[in-house]
């Protein structure tokens, strides 16, 4: 795919790639035809003829199958089963599917981790990892990790016991996350934890009630060393 970009004239529009270009006035042309508006993606960019287009081939289907199956594995903390598309459900189950995700991942150099309810890459160097949990690098990791010991060990709970919990924590913890130590701290600390929770796919707000996700079990709290660095 071409670096540059060209603009101005008709004559000087942008080139990206084989095919596709710029055309004057708005609009992308592929193979002669206008196929999109600027200001939104060309539906050649969005629509890839690798994967078929009106009536694509079995092939095509689980191609298309693999390759977005992947992309969230690399994408996303976690992957559930419930989550995937019937036909990413299919793939994964298929012994071709599992062949070719765990030696994509090997490839990656991810550990593929395969449970009943879904997938996770483990990325054992911390290299293509941008953020890490646990970690105790901020106040809201370390609520995160003390609140889904209690989801974990009570079930669902309500929004508010999570305030509580917070709230608690602050109190016994006077020196620790100062940025909390004020009125309000509490319920804006488990807010911070939750959002935590959730970006990490272990916990799912529905209402007003908060549960631990299946890959919440992965994570076991030591509270007294918690206690100890609080």
């Amino acid at each position: 795919m071409a670096d540059t970009w060209r603009g101005g004239t008709e004559e000087e529009a942008p080139e990206v790639g084989s095919g596709l270009r710029g055309v004057a006035g708005g609009g992308w042309e592929w193979g002669g035809a206008v196929v999109g508006e600027r200001g939104g993606p060309p539906d050649a960019l969005v629509v890839e003829a690798r994967y078929g287009a009106g009536e694509p081939s079995e092939t095509q289907r689980a191609l298309h199958a693999r390759h977005t199956l992947i992309r969230r594995l690399l994408d996303d903390p976690v992957v559930y089963r419930d989550e995937l598309t019937p036909a990413q459900a299919a793939y994964a189950a298929s012994l071709t599917g599992r062949r070719l995700l765990r030696r994509a991942a090997e490839e990656a150099g991810f550990v593929l981790e395969e449970r009943a309810e879904g997938f996770l890459l483990v990325d054992p160097d911390g290299i293509a990892t941008d953020s890490r949990f646990p970690d105790d690098g901020g106040h809201a990791k370390v609520a995160a990790l003390l609140m889904l010991d209690l989801l974990v060990t009570s079930g669902p709970v309500s929004a508010a016991r999570l305030d509580e919990e917070a709230a608690e924590l602050l109190r016994r913890f006077p020196q620790w996350a100062k940025a909390y130590q004020s009125d309000g701290g509490g319920p804006r600390l488990a807010a911070d934890a939750l959002e935590v929770l959730v970006r990490f796919g272990l916990a799912r707000r529905t209402g007003d009630r908060v549960a631990a996700l299946p890959a919440a079990a992965r994570y076991r709290v030591d509270r007294a060393a918690v206690q100890e660095e609080c």
